[in-house]
C-alpha cells in the first residue's frame, strides 16, 4: 500500500505495509505479509534511510533480530557508542533506577534509534563511532535531526546525557565530561503540553457525572490530591491511615529517594467517596475498580477517564490536565513553590515557579487595573474641587 512520508513529499507504494491509528491519534505503520500472519510494527520514520533498511530486513524475513541489542547490522565494536550503551543497559543503575515499564524501554528505544542514525557527513551509523571522540557538535546534530518535532529532539540529548552521566561515574569511569551537558534543548512547540482545566470545566464535568458515579469519583480522587492517574490507580481504604492518603509515588519508586505522601483526606472528597459507596452499596480494596472488579492499568484508567471526558464535551482534556488545574487553584490561593513541590512531587523548582508565577502575575494586573481606577477618581475629584473655566461664546453661533 501507498505509505505517506512524514516529511510532506509524497507517498511511496510499499509492499505488505498498512497503517494503522492508535488510540491517541498516532499513525502506526505495519508490515504483514498475508492476511492471518502477525503484524510486525515498522518504528523508523518513514522517507528516511533508517526506515529504508528497517523495511528491507523485515521484507528478507528477518524478524527475530533484537533492535535493542543488535542495532547495527554488523558486530558491536568494543569502544564506539553502541557498547557504550549496551555497558549502560548491563548496569545496575539502568536495571535497579529505572521503572521497567516506562522509563527503561523507552530510554533504551531512543539510545537504540540514535545509533541507528547515520553520520550526517560520513553516513556511518552513529552507533560505530568511538564514543570517546563524540562532541556536543555531534550530539547537536544528533538531536537536530528531529528537529521537526522538538520533543522528540530533546529527549535525544536527555537520554544521551543520562547515557554520559552514567560513563562519568567514578564507579565506571569510561569517560571524563558530559558532551551531551552542553547541548541545549530546542524550543518546544507546545510549551504548554496537557491543557489545563477551567473552573468552568470542572463545573461542566461535574453536572454530567453527579456524586456516586465512578467518573465523579475519580475527578475528586484527582482534584484533591494532585497524585497521578498511577498512584490514583492504586488508592483504596488500605492506604487511609488516621484520615490520611499514605502512599509513595510509582513514578521513581525505584529511585534513590523515592517520594512519599501523607495527604489529608479533604471533606469534598470523603463526601465523593461516601457518595459512591451509597450509590454501589459494595466496597473494594480499591476506590476505582473496572467493571470486573480488578484494579485499572495506569494506561486504561487514563483513557477511560478521556472517554467520560469526551461525555461531558470536553474533548481535548485529560486526567494529566488536572494536576495543572490543582496545581493552578493551589498558586492561586497562596501556596508557595516549596508547597506545591512537595505536593505534587516536583524535584526542580522551575515547574512550581511556572504556576506561581502566573498566579501572582494576575494578582499583580488586578492590583495595577486598581490603581489606575484610583487614580481615575484622584483626577476626578481635583477636576471638583478645581473651578472650570467659564465657556469662551467668541466661537458659538450669532443670535439674531
Amino acid at each position: 500500500m501507498k505509505t505517506r512520508m512524514r516529511d510532506g513529499s509524497g507517498a511511496r507504494h510499499y509492499k505488505y505495509t498498512l497503517e494503522s491509528m492508535d488510540r491517541h491519534g498516532n499513525v502506526r505503520i505495519y508490515f504483514q505479509r498475508r492476511k492471518g500472519d502477525r503484524r510486525i510494527r515498522l518504528r523508523e520514520r518513514p522517507g528516511t534511510l533508517e526506515f529504508e533498511r528497517e523495511y528491507q530486513r523485515v521484507f528478507s524475513g528477518q524478524t527475530q533480530i533484537d533492535a535493542a541489542t543488535k542495532a547495527t547490522d554488523g558486530k558491536t565494536t568494543p569502544g564506539s557508542l553502541r557498547w557504550l550503551c549496551e555497558q549502560y543497559y548491563a548496569s545496575a543503575p539502568f536495571l535497579n533506577g529505572l521503572d521497567p515499564k516506562t522509563t527503561r524501554p523507552r530510554r533504551r528505544r531512543i539510545l537504540d534509534e540514535i545509533c541507528r542514525q547515520p553520520h550526517r557527513e560520513t553516513g556511518q551509523l552513529a552507533g560505530t563511532l568511538p564514543y570517546r571522540l563524540i562532541t556536543p557538535r555531534e550530539i547537536a546534530a544528533i538531536r537536530d535531526a528531529k528537529a521537526g518535532t522538538p520533543e522528540s529532539a530533546n529527549m535525544r540529548v536527555k537520554a544521551l546525557r543520562a547515557l554520559f552521566t552514567w560513563a562519568c561515574d567514578p564507579e565506571y569511569a569510561l569517560v571524563m565530561e558530559n558532551p551531551a551537558a552542553r547541548v541545549k534543548y530546542l524550543k518546544s512547540t507546545n510549551p504548554d503540553g496537557h491543557r489545563a482545566w477551567t473552573e468552568e470545566d470542572a463545573q461542566k464535568f461535574e453536572a454530567r457525572h453527579p456524586p456516586g458515579s465512578k467518573a465523579h469519583l475519580a475527578f475528586y480522587l484527582l482534584v484533591y490530591t494532585g497524585a497521578r492517574v498511577s498512584d490514583v490507580a492504586r488508592f483504596g481504604p488500605q492506604t487511609v491511615r488516621d484520615g490520611k492518603l499514605c502512599f509513595t509515588e510509582f513514578k521513581g519508586r525505584k529511585s534513590k529517594s523515592p517520594k512519599h505522601h501523607e495527604l489529608p483526606i479533604l471533606l469534598p472528597l470523603r463526601d465523593a467517596i461516601e457518595a459512591y459507596y451509597a450509590a454501589r452499596n459494595e466496597r473494594h480494596l480499591l476506590y476505582l475498580t473496572t467493571r470486573a472488579g480488578k484494579q485499572f492499568a495506569d494506561a486504561h484508567l487514563s483513557s477511560w477517564f478521556s472517554a467520560r471526558c469526551k461525555e461531558a464535551g470536553l474533548d481535548r482534556l485529560s486526567a494529566h490536565g488536572i494536576r495543572k488545574f490543582g496545581a493552578t487553584r493551589a498558586a492561586e490561593a497562596g501556596a508557595t513553590d516549596w508547597q506545591l513541590r512537595a505536593m505534587f512531587g516536583w524535584e526542580a523548582s522551575k515547574q512550581a515557579e511556572l504556576y506561581t508565577r502566573k498566579a501572582n502575575r494576575r494578582r499583580m494586573e488586578a492590583e495595577a487595573v486598581s490603581m489606575l481606577l484610583r487614580a481615575g477618581d484622584q483626577e476626578r475629584a481635583t477636576n471638583e474641587i478645581l473651578p472650570l473655566s467659564a465657556p469662551d461664546d467668541s466661537g458659538g453661533k450669532k443670535t439674531v
